[in-house]
């Protein structure tokens, strides 16, 4: 009875998620078979949202979202081959309103994630071009205009500056 109950505590203790049990807040999206991405909330107040790869035996936090006047929003997930791997684009958001120094709009980013060799890990050559990240509405009384806000205006601007 007593190894009964110790098996059973044992196999609880190993069958918890690593990262806690946060919400989902979308996904899980497959990208292999059993393989799928999905986002959780955190309870980090600095970093709110978290990226997820699920590789059917493991999940791993892969990125996380910070605070950046306001929580990051999801705005679009999809998957496109660059240079000949499969790659996560995702579009983050936040929401950005100081009255007092006249800026009402968002902010957003545009992040890529490699996946080979059953891994998902940044593509930093992406994440980082600074066409992929910018301001839309008012800021300190100018108007800004980001073009990338939707999956075909970025899937377009990735095809043609990296075929």
């Amino acid at each position: 009875m007593f190894s009964k109950i110790l098996f059973s505590l044992f196999f609880a203790f190993f069958s918890l998620p690593s990262y806690g049990q946060g919400e989902v807040v979308q996904g899980p999206f497959k990208i292999d078979d059993e393989k799928s991405i999905y986002f959780q909330r955190e309870p980090n107040p600095d970093f709110p949202l978290g990226l997820y790869y699920d590789s059917g035996t493991k999940k791993t936090q892969i990125d996380k979202y910070e605070m950046d006047g306001d929580t990051p929003n999801i705005d679009s997930v999809f998957f496109m081959r660059v240079h000949d791997v499969k790659n996560v684009i995702v579009l983050i958001s936040w929401r950005q309103l100081h009255k007092t120094e006249s800026i009402n709009g968002k902010t957003y980013q545009v992040y890529a994630y490699k996946y080979s060799d059953d891994s998902l890990f940044p593509n930093d050559m992406i994440t980082k071009d600074p066409s992929l990240n910018g301001m839309d509405g008012e800021f300190n009384g100018e108007y800004m205009h980001f073009k990338y806000k939707d999956s075909a205006s970025i899937k377009k601007y990735i095809e043609n500056k990296y075929k």
